[in-house]
């Protein structure tokens, strides 16, 4: 009897040791693939960022890509995070082999065929477009490698926090340079081809941050606002750029919407904090402050005329002069001109697939429009010109309009990530439509939108609040 006990005893306790050692190797597992994901992200970063930095100090026609053997360094950050994330993220090979993943997938392969075999266009411009659309995986990867990492809002910060203080950097440096000639007697507009890649890559970025990080207290709120300041500062005000201008405005405006709502167990709920009576009573009380001072204590007119009136944005976007006028009459004959390479209807329905070219009015060759949504017409024809025109400007703004019009209708962690994401997204479609948007960098950012978009939708905002 008593051996019976024993060995009842003994069955009862034997797995605990196996489910220990069992826990704490998940434990270790998690840890290292959280510490492996941060690494990877920093790596990769600084692969992505470092040639254009070294080359900020030169001016734009005696930069040139610094290469780590015989691939530069986008490459390389490329098939780190792309090659890393497949490795370590299920999330990433589930996106990247599903439905979604194979029917881009062929669409590009279809396009670079068509490209190559029918129209006889460059290798080197369609290595060029495929790269560009090869972004859009990195973009997703670079997702997910953060998705894994310690605390994924301070890389999801420090990747805003980088591509900022580049635009910064790059411009000042091109301003001074710009100042000495016009001390030489040669006056011209500041613009730096470098930042407005940074620029349309953080559009999605600050949308997003702008939902999650300014629910988070007062140093989050304030970091990502000055981030955003220092942005519109650099290339609204100094670089002058109407386009980013616009596009970062529309970002912040839309962002606005999503955080009037509330936020429980990782996802938005319907209640809006600006129809609470005491959060009115408080906002108004605030602006009827900020009246009384600015009418008996500030030169209001002097103040708008200092900060607008006198700066070269304003001038562009409410006066401009014969150049101004004669950049954007330049885009539009582009547009007309352009389009002629089309030969017959088949062409202008298919489109002349990647690496498809023409010359701009200004006599060079070139494979993308300024105002970027007529490139999607010249690559892939009325038929993917279509489909973005519908996705970006109908379907998109539909359901943002539904998400808050209409909340119950919509499933609540497909409402939080479309009223966390859109607004990101809306501000590259602005871009398109006024200069732009066709870039690697622009097809990242719209990756890293997506894999964000996919991540909220099935587990909520729960990872930006570690």
């Amino acid at each position: 009897m008593c051996k019976i006990c024993i060995l009842l005893v003994m069955s009862i306790f034997q797995p605990l040791p196996t489910l220990t050692i069992s826990k704490k190797k998940k434990y270790l597992q998690a840890s290292f693939i959280k510490l492996a994901a941060t690494s990877i992200f920093y790596v990769s970063l600084f692969s992505l960022t470092f040639s254009d930095f070294l080359n900020a100090q030169f001016d734009i026609e005696q930069r040139s890509a610094v290469k780590v053997g015989v691939a530069s360094g986008t490459i390389l950050a490329f098939f780190i995070l792309v090659g890393s994330a497949f490795f370590i993220d299920r999330e990433f090979r589930r996106l990247l082999l599903g439905k979604t993943g194979i029917f881009y997938g062929a669409v590009v392969i279809f396009y670079t065929w068509m490209g190559w075999q029918l129209f006889g266009n460059s290798i080197d411009w369609i290595r060029m477009d495929l790269s560009i659309c090869l972004w859009l995986i990195g973009g997703l990867a670079m997702f997910r490698i953060i998705a894994n990492s310690y605390r994924p809002k301070i890389q999801l910060t420090s990747l805003i926090s980088v591509s900022t203080v580049f635009i910064y950097y790059s411009i000042s440096l091109q301003a001074e340079r710009m100042n000495a000639l016009a001390n030489a007697g040669v006056t011209e507009r500041i613009t730096d081809w470098n930042t407005w890649a940074y620029s349309s890559l953080l559009l999605p970025l600050t949308g997003i941050a702008l939902g999650v990080l300014c629910r988070q207290g007062w140093f989050w709120t304030i970091s990502i606002l000055g981030l955003v300041a220092i942005h519109l500062y650099s290339l609204g005000f100094i670089g002058a750029t109407r386009s980013v201008t616009l596009s970062l405005l529309t970002v912040v405006i839309f962002s606005a919407f999503g955080l009037s709502y509330h936020i429980s167990n990782g996802a938005l709920t319907t209640k809006s904090s600006l129809k609470q009576p005491k959060r009115l009573i408080y906002l108004l009380f605030l602006i009827g402050i900020f009246l009384v001072v600015a009418v008996f204590f500030i030169n209001f007119e002097q103040l708008f005329a200092d900060l607008f009136q006198n700066s070269l944005i304003f001038e562009r976007l409410f006066n401009p002069d014969h150049s101004t006028e004669r950049s954007s009459q330049l885009r539009i004959e582009e547009a007309i001109e352009g389009l002629q390479v089309f030969q017959d209807e088949i062409e202008f329905l298919f489109g002349k697939g990647l690496g498809a070219t023409f010359f701009s009015v200004l006599d060079y060759e070139i494979n993308a429009f300024h105002i970027g949504i007529l490139t999607f017409l010249l690559k892939g024809g009325l038929i993917m010109f279509g489909f973005v025109v519908f996705i970006l400007y109908v379907k998109l703004p539909l359901l943002f309009i539904k998400s808050i019009v209409k909340p119950h209708r919509l499933d609540y962690l497909k409402r939080t990530a479309l009223l966390t994401v859109l607004p990101g997204v809306f501000g590259w479609a602005v871009l398109l439509l006024l200069s732009g948007g066709y870039s690697p960098f622009n097809f990242l950012g719209v990756g890293f939108a997506f894999g964000t978009y996919s991540h909220i939708r099935k587990h909520g905002l729960g990872i930006f609040f570690d």
